[in-house]
């Protein structure tokens, strides 16, 4: 019986875990992907006839990308 029930809790928390992984790995191959973009993506220069700018160079962008590819 108590082999039973320890079953069933592994179980119960199996289930509870897959998708909590499964949005982890979203998260990280989302933020992945969007890095790849943002490290050739570039928006207006700050000056005329000056090379425009990358989005990854933006303080911004890397405070709240960085943190996700971490993961």
């Amino acid at each position: 019986m108590l082999n039973m029930q320890l079953f069933s809790h592994s179980l119960k928390f199996a289930a509870l875990m897959a998708p909590l992984t499964s949005g982890r790995v979203t998260i990280v191959a989302s933020s992945m992907n969007t890095t790849k973009v943002l490290s050739i993506r570039r928006v207006f220069s700050m000056k005329p006839n000056e090379p425009e700018v990358l989005l990854l160079d933006y303080p911004s962008h890397k405070r709240r990308l960085l943190p996700l590819v971490e993961l």
